[in-house]
């Protein structure tokens, strides 16, 4: 029997066993018997562990180091269980602590109090009024990297934002990231501190399987060291590049794709100029799942990548663009194995030329017509419709292109009938989950959202002048009254989220419910309001 073996190979065996997405798997052999329970429960509380805000972070940390120190040697050290460690919103020093996180956890890693650390996250919040040296972060960070290649040999994924007073001399640490790291995430959106600040990629491991380097500002003193066109990664699977200003030349790009066909995830973001796919070809990317870019990129890479893509976000689009990319670039206007799709739409008009934004086609071809039934609001017409605003024949265009999708943002104004939504949501069979714009966003979805409880503290002034120009065809009264009507009308849907921007995968500022049926596929018995999560759909490696 099992409870027959050592008490340390059980815990090995456990160590194997999913957590993340099955965690009844290793929750079902805790309940077992009470001895599993003593060595498998930790395993579970403390495999993945997020600590918010100074106090809290402080108070677990001295907790783990209290428990190292009183150990008997009987049991093992909780802290020890930790494979996942992160720490958010550290924007304070704390009045009455002599030390911060930062400082308390080089301590317990000092004393061997993470073996089995794997992967670190650190999100610093700006806080700009504090100029105490002794409240400055990077003091710390270059020993904490020091410490870290140490004591803990299993460390593969650092992933740290907002480091203000980290971006001094070169950002990316050789004391850290020269080693056998598989993951390193740098996003900052606070400008550099030192003009000689620099991003070296020669230090940058071969090991790496995800890189994200978000850095605004960057451009202003031509920080980069070392071409990253000139990196090889042999097991790369993510790239995510936003804000860089990389000088670079199209036979280098087209060498660097050629060197990466693993990249299943490719994320090009705002303000990346240059000729990043001037020579793309056919065969290049093979194994790519999901794509973030704007219009530009997408109108080169979909005619090649479409047919493997799972997940979609284009952002900074005009008027029709978003169905034009997806029903006249994409070949045969049909993405085979889309489940997530995002689409950012700004509400004005561009200044410039923007291909694709004034297109559109008939709502089905008229020889399809006669298979189809007509639906409310005539949302199959032979004559050509408009679809520059997220209206039905928008979205039933999504649903001809993806008629597969699992989960849809849509990042903009809406101009329709609850009527025509529904209608045109139903049209995606598989749809369990809908992300769409909040007052906090570029421009709600619905006008009338301004008016709801959870949005209490919006500009007045803004919400007067959003009532008055914005559609007054569906005006629900609140989240709870819109949740149950799209529900109750697309009877596949699970959850509704509001964001305050696009393509995030947690939305620390965005409400979220989840619809409990009365039957399947029947009418809304009630909501939950639950975490507000993004498109999950091929980015399910972030945590």
């Amino acid at each position: 029997m099992i409870t027959d073996l050592p008490v340390e190979l059980v815990s090995d065996i456990s160590a194997y066993l999913p957590l993340i997405y099955r965690p009844a798997t290793l929750l079902s052999l805790a309940l077992t018997c009470r001895s599993l329970y003593s060595v498998v429960f930790p395993r579970i509380l403390y495999r993945d562990v997020r600590l918010t805000g100074e106090r809290q972070a402080i108070s677990f940390l001295k907790s783990s180091i209290s428990g190292l120190q009183t150990s008997d040697g009987t049991n093992q050290p909780l802290s020890q269980y930790i494979k996942n460690l992160c720490i958010e919103s550290l924007d304070e020093r704390l009045e009455d602590e002599p030390k911060h996180s930062i400082a308390v956890l080089e301590e317990l890693l000092s004393l061997e109090g993470l073996p089995n650390l794997m992967s670190l996250t650190l999100h610093f919040e700006d806080d700009s009024d504090q100029e105490d040296e002794e409240s400055n972060y990077s003091l710390f960070l270059s020993s904490l990297w020091k410490t870290l290649r140490s004591h803990c040999a299993s460390l593969k994924a650092i992933h740290f934002s907002n480091p203000e007073y980290q971006l001094q001399g070169e950002v990316i640490e050789e004391e850290i990231f020269s080693s056998g790291l598989t993951s390193i995430r740098l996003h900052c959106d606070c400008e550099f501190k030192d003009p000689e600040a620099q991003l070296n990629f020669s230090l940058l491991p071969q090991s790496l399987e995800i890189l994200h380097i978000h850095v605004c500002e960057l451009d202003f003193f031509e920080p980069v060291k070392g071409s990253l066109f000139d990196c090889t990664f042999p097991h790369l699977r993510t790239l995510i590049l936003d804000q860089i200003n990389l000088s670079m030349k199209s036979d280098l790009t087209t060498a660097f794709w050629k060197r990466h066909p693993s990249i299943e995830r490719l994320e090009i973001g705002e303000q990346m100029y240059g000729s990043w796919f001037d020579t793309f070809e056919d065969g290049m990317l093979p194994n790519l799942k999901y794509l973030r870019c704007d219009p530009n990129v997408a109108q080169i890479l979909l005619p090649h990548v479409s047919k493997t893509l799972i997940g979609l976000s284009i952002f900074d689009t005009f008027g029709a663009q978003g169905p034009y990319l997806l029903r006249k670039v994409c070949p045969g206007g049909f993405l085979p194995a889309l489940k997530s799709l995002s689409i950012h739409r700004h509400t004005r008009k561009s200044t410039m030329d923007q291909k694709g934004s004034g297109w559109s086609e008939p709502a089905f071809p008229e020889h399809e017509n006669a298979s189809r039934p007509s639906v409310t609001g005539g949302l199959y017409l032979h004559q050509k419709q408009t679809c520059e605003v997220f209206n039905r024949f928008y979205i039933a265009h999504i649903a001809k292109a993806a008629p597969q999708l699992e989960e849809l943002e849509l990042m903009g104004t809406s101009d329709e009938t609850l009527a025509g939504l529904t209608a045109s949501l139903s049209l995606l069979s598989g749809l369990r989950r809908l992300i769409i714009s909040s007052p906090d966003s570029y421009l709600p979805f619905f006008g009338s959202s301004v008016e709801w409880k959870e949005y209490e503290d919006f500009n007045p002034a803004f919400a007067s002048h959003l009532l008055a120009t914005q559609s007054r065809k569906y005006t629900p009264q609140s989240f709870a009254e819109c949740v149950t009507d799209l529900a109750n009308g697309c009877v596949t849907l699970e959850s509704l989220t509001f964001s305050d921007k696009a393509g995030q995968f947690f939305i620390p500022g965005g409400i979220s419910a989840r619809v409990e049926r009365v039957a399947e596929r029947g009418v809304v018995r009630r909501m939950r309001r639950i975490k507000a999560w993004g498109c999950i759909v091929g980015r399910e490696e972030e945590w």
